[in-house]
């Protein structure tokens, strides 16, 4: 480790540059939706005129008419939108096409170029958009309401971004590797697959370049198939005490070791994480009067004081390390760190969201108000109250940004 790293370093909670998700920008230029083009040669031909032909569809009443196209995924409302004018007149009519048109074109844009729109239907990708909560952390074995602000392509899901970095369910792997994985495997087997072709760009904090398109599924958890020898945990300790939390915003030169062993060897190496950003972008929620789409914003507090313990807590580590005194980090360790990482991985939502997520319950029966966790406004107020001491609050006051990068 550097003998440079010293607490009055300059940082930044997290570094200015682009999203390490899909890059919203580099999917308006590669991937054009038809909807702005209203120039057409041949006259629009409707049920008054002398041409009209009707079809098996167009033959049905319109409410029916458009309870059909409902029930389409995004690919196949793609490909109906060249039949005709009409038809693409009735996609365009649509109060859920619309909405995602005006507020999250970038979301149709995702799930063509991924060719993932034949697997996420029209109905569940705007429930996703007018929905406020991650569905993971909704459906997790022990609930949890939490702001998503990105969509998971894999299914077509809210996500936080927590759990796109964290959760053993958004794990993606190459559909090379899961057939040759397979004794029994072959090609017909992933027919029903959601298979996500990966666009070339920037990805991930450490900034990987990707060049070529490559094909990814969603996976299981690599963690059960590993030996106690390779997880590098003791035997008779249960896993998830000893499971690490990242940053998904962080580079791993920002984070302590918290290797439970000397010779820990990670489970997923440096591409294997740089997929995770390939099957997920920015996503904004709709608000229940559809006036507003909130994007959430991030808790600088609380990445302020991840940076600080983890500046702190590598200090230590390089001392301990020059007078040959390094040890794995402890259980208690291990968990505080993840408890502050997961809460900096947090999003919040402005005064105008903050009215919907007030309605929210974490169980059925439970009093509403459970989601105002997610109000930015109510957050604020625990960081008025919290005690910190007066190095670690110099220490933010000297390197809180004057003008903070949102994300």
């Amino acid at each position: 480790m550097s003998s440079s790293w010293t607490m009055n370093s300059p940082v930044h909670p997290f570094p200015p540059s682009s999203d390490p998700f899909i890059d919203l920008k580099l999917l308006t230029r590669r991937c054009p939706l038809d909807n702005g083009r209203s120039v057409f040669t041949n006259p629009k031909i409707g049920p008054n005129s002398q041409n009209w032909s009707d079809s098996y569809l167009q033959k049905l009443p319109l409410e029916i008419y458009h309870a059909c196209l409902l029930d389409m995924d995004i690919e196949s409302l793609t490909v109906m939108r060249r039949v005709s004018q009409f038809t693409r007149s009735a996609i365009d009519d649509l109060l859920q096409y619309k909405d995602l048109y005006t507020h999250a074109p970038q979301a149709l844009r995702a799930c063509l170029s991924t060719q993932v729109a034949n697997h996420i239907p029209l109905r569940r990708l705007h429930n996703s958009l007018s929905s406020i909560e991650c569905y993971y952390c909704k459906t997790a074995p022990e609930p949890r309401i939490e702001f998503g602000g990105y969509l998971s392509l894999f299914e077509g899901r809210r996500s936080c971004l927590f759990c796109l970095g964290n959760n053993p369910e958004l794990r993606p792997v190459e559909l090379t590797a899961l057939l040759c994985s397979r004794l029994t495997g072959s090609i017909g087997t992933v027919n029903n697959m959601a298979l996500l072709k990966t666009i070339p760009g920037t990805y991930s904090p450490t900034r990987i370049s990707v060049t070529t398109r490559g094909i990814l599924v969603r996976g299981p958890s690599r963690t059960t198939e590993l030996s106690n020898k390779e997880r590098g945990t003791p035997v008779d300790e249960d896993d998830h005490k000893w499971k690490t939390y990242h940053h998904p915003l962080m580079t791993p030169e920002s984070e302590c070791n918290l290797d439970p062993s000397i010779h820990y060897l990670l489970p997923d190496d440096t591409k294997q994480v740089a997929q995770r950003y390939m099957t997920a972008l920015r996503f904004p929620y709709l608000t229940s009067d559809r006036s507003f789409a909130d994007w959430g914003t991030l808790c600088l507090d609380c990445a302020l004081s991840m940076a600080y313990h983890e500046r702190y807590r590598k200090i230590v580590q390089e001392f301990r390390r020059r007078h040959h005194r390094d040890s794995p980090a402890s259980l208690q360790t291990r968990n505080f760190f993840n408890r502050i990482r997961k809460k900096a991985c947090s999003r919040y939502v402005s005064k105008i969201a903050r009215k919907d997520a007030k309605l929210l319950t974490l169980k059925e029966g439970q009093k509403a108000g459970a989601g105002m966790r997610m109000s930015m406004a109510n957050h604020q107020r625990k960081h008025v109250g919290e005690t910190l001491s007066d190095e670690e609050r110099r220490w933010r006051e000297r390197h809180r940004p004057k003008r903070h990068h949102k994300r």
